[in-house]
């Protein structure tokens, strides 16, 4: 695919974006050179990897991935002329990053002819952090995935490709992860088999930007002001996240774990078991929720 010359480096971390990423990218036996991974190493003994649990049982996924494909990784915690020295030895005429948190240094970006990444949104809408969240916490239903140039301003520089996508209602977050990641590398493959020459690099519009941080757990509580599918989207979506989410109905504040059924307006509410679940109503309707176990 493309000249002979193209390779690719991925840049991510230990998240399920950069896990389908990478399965995807293996699966469309795409030329991938190596991997940095904004984490410590398993064998690291850094007291960080034991607090934060990283690597549970002293692997994880994307690095059993990664070497049963026997593609090299650099797990990367700020020294950058070592990962110099490793991208020098592992060159790659693509950078490619997918939920990379670090904001690359020139002298890194310099190391190849492309550096690209996977945006989750219609740039320059949501940049920033986890897009996929906000967009939802917005109530976004129409969305899509853009590949944009990296620059030294985070989301900024100029998009390569984008592809629309809609959200299914009551999806999983990671079902929306691999229908935005399938069309992120579909467009990544059409951008390879193109001429470098023939690339058409849209600078964004500045002014209809809009940037958002990373969420925080009272971003997770969520309140009557939204649309029923709004909310049932998002609880549905982030029903496992590690941070609960709470619905507060106005009177008092739930703890809930996922959402269960949509009932318009002025349907009649059939009995529910309240020791498991929750009613509440929205301006369009009511969303019947399942209360977590600690509630």
């Amino acid at each position: 695919m493309g000249d002979e010359g193209t390779s690719i480096v991925l840049f991510g971390s230990l998240s399920q974006f950069t896990h389908i990423t990478l399965k995807y990218l293996i699966r469309q036996n795409l030329p991938l050179r190596a991997i940095v991974l904004a984490a410590y190493s398993p064998s690291d003994n850094h007291p960080y990897v034991t607090k934060s649990s990283i690597f549970r049982t002293g692997s994880h996924p994307i690095v059993e991935l990664a070497n049963g494909n026997k593609i090299p990784i650099y797990y990367f915690v700020g020294d950058n002329a070592q990962l110099i020295t490793f991208l020098q030895f592992h060159s790659a005429s693509i950078f490619l990053l997918s939920c990379y948190p670090k904001k690359l240094a020139q002298s890194i970006i310099r190391l190849s002819p492309r550096c690209i990444n996977i945006h989750p949104s219609k740039l320059p809408r949501y940049r920033g952090a986890d897009p996929i969240f906000w967009q939802l916490r917005s109530g976004e239903t129409e969305t899509g995935v853009t590949l944009h140039e990296v620059t030294s301003s985070i989301d900024a520089g100029a998009i390569l490709c984008f592809t629309p996508v809609i959200y299914p209602a009551g999806a999983r977050l990671k079902t929306i992860q691999l229908i935005l990641l399938k069309e992120a590398i579909a467009g990544l493959e059409q951008l390879l088999i193109t001429p470098g020459e023939d690339w058409r690099a849209q600078p964004q519009i500045h002014s209809n930007s809009s940037w958002q941080p990373t969420p925080c757990r009272e971003d997770y509580t969520i309140n009557c002001e939204f649309n029923a599918q709004s909310a049932f989207n998002f609880v549905c979506a982030y029903s496992e996240s590690n941070i609960p989410i709470a619905v507060d109905d106005g009177n008092a504040v739930y703890h809930v774990k996922d959402a269960i059924q949509i009932i318009p307006i002025n349907v009649p509410i059939g009995s529910i078991d309240a020791s498991e679940c929750i009613s509440v109503q929205f301006a369009d309707g009511t969303v019947i929720f399942l209360l977590n176990d600690l509630e």
